[in-house]
């Protein structure tokens, strides 16, 4: 008779997080597109979104820092309590109806961050964006924690917009830095993902500039066509044959390199 040990049922059936639904917005939109790792690894790529109230809505994006080896039934309830804390913090934001909403996302963070520490049972490294979006006032408010440049498409110009603090889950005391910009007509921020960056095909990577380019050629497209775009992009760089010719096939290198899961992030304001 085999032996069942106290918890062998959570291991082989692990907490995940919720289903993510996208909110329907008033002159912008929110997208995301998700490609997993060879197999269907998890790796460490997670989105959530919470539709504040009928002008405002909150969203994140976590990159846990995941080894190729890392075991699902280790990533997935950190990612579940990472959710829980996010949810009812903002609920609780939400409740308070202070004054100076996007004074909201700079106490958020901070409990954020611990709440990865805890869930981590101690410290775990996560690049995030947490991101604040005021649909009336077209105004974007974020704090980048050590994750890729966002890149900021407004008008005809692409520029980067770089991290404002350390990645989470280092420390309970770290603190962030929170920025608000103004999105015109037309304008969209792309927020990619490490596996989408970092896309290799042998020694070449892909690259934020890639991103902005596929951010400058799709102007005015909708969020969701944004991000379908660039992933795209990126998965097709991934497969194709460099000038050293075909992909090689080493399996060490390929998981390392090549086996990332993929995340692209867009928030798009609607054309005049």
């Amino acid at each position: 008779m085999t032996e069942t040990r106290p918890g062998d049922s959570a291991l082989k059936n692990p907490r995940r997080p919720l289903p993510v639904l996208l909110p329907a917005m008033q002159g912008a939109s929110l997208g995301v597109q998700y490609r997993g790792a060879a197999g269907g690894a998890v790796r460490g790529d997670f989105f959530d979104v919470v539709q504040m109230d009928p002008h405002h809505v909150l969203f994140l994006l976590l990159d846990l820092a995941a080894p190729t080896n890392r075991d699902l039934q280790e990533v997935l309830p950190v990612m579940a309590q990472v959710q829980e804390v996010f949810r009812q913090q903002a609920q609780e934001l939400r409740s308070a109806a202070r004054s100076g909403q996007e004074g909201w996302l700079a106490r958020l963070v901070p409990e954020v961050n611990r709440g990865l520490i805890a869930a981590a049972e101690g410290a775990h490294s996560a690049t995030a964006v947490l991101g604040w979006y005021d649909q009336q006032q077209g105004r974007l408010t974020y704090a980048n924690a050590g994750a890729q440049p966002m890149l900021l498409r407004n008008g005809d110009a692409v520029r980067k917009l770089d991290a404002t603090g350390v990645p989470l889950g280092l420390s309970a005391q770290s603190s962030y830095e929170v920025q608000t910009l103004a999105l015109g007509p037309g304008a969209a921020v792309v927020i990619a993902s490490r596996g989408v960056v970092e896309a290799r095909r042998h020694e070449e990577v892909f690259g934020l500039d890639r991103v902005g380019e596929v951010l400058a050629v799709n102007a005015d497209a909708p969020a969701q066509p944004l991000c379908d775009a660039v992933l795209q992009a990126a998965w097709r760089f991934r497969q194709q044959t460099s000038h050293f010719g075909p992909a090689l096939r080493l399996p060490d290198f390929q998981q390392q390199h090549l086996d990332g899961d993929m995340t692209v992030v867009a928030l798009a304001r609607a054309a005049l």
